[in-house]
């Protein structure tokens, strides 16, 4: 979408920051490439299917981006691992983000853009938030300015 205008904002501690490209109508980043796994913001996946179910397409395409060149150019140190289930086991990829948090995604019933897209929201909002932790700013101690 094509909502995206600069923020200037200035701490309670006096500390200025500009050029931050937010949506002006979801508040989020400016969005990554939808057809690439970008995994920068990933420290594991763990990618389970069994290989006879048919339910688990999605999560192999989506161990497929995971492992592509792109993806390992993107973050060299995620871990990214594959495990066989057995018949009676759905698909699910498990996802560890680099801030700590754990995510389970149950993949069968989605495409594998739906489970890439999900895990890309997620991203985009963590990298606003480094961003403005970079830039000495706590989310409770700035203002907003037009």
């Amino acid at each position: 979408h094509f909502h995206f205008t600069s923020l200037h904002f200035t701490s309670t501690d006096g500390i200025s920051l500009s050029a931050v490209e937010v949506c002006t109508v979801c508040s989020t980043a400016p969005p990554l490439a939808r057809d690439a796994m970008v995994i920068t913001q990933l420290k594991r996946v763990v990618v389970q299917f069994c290989p006879f179910r048919k339910d688990g397409k999605s999560a192999r395409e989506f161990l497929s981006r995971c492992t592509s060149a792109k993806a390992a150019q993107s973050n060299p140190k995620c871990q990214v691992e594959t495990k066989l289930g057995d018949i009676h086991e759905e698909p699910f990829v498990k996802i560890e983000y680099l801030n700590g948090d754990k995510e389970l995604v149950m993949t069968a019933g989605k495409n594998c853009q739906e489970i890439v897209n999900h895990i890309l929201d997620k991203s985009e909002g963590q990298s606003l938030q480094n961003l403005l932790k970079a830039a000495g700013l706590d989310k409770n101690k700035f203002n907003w300015k037009d």
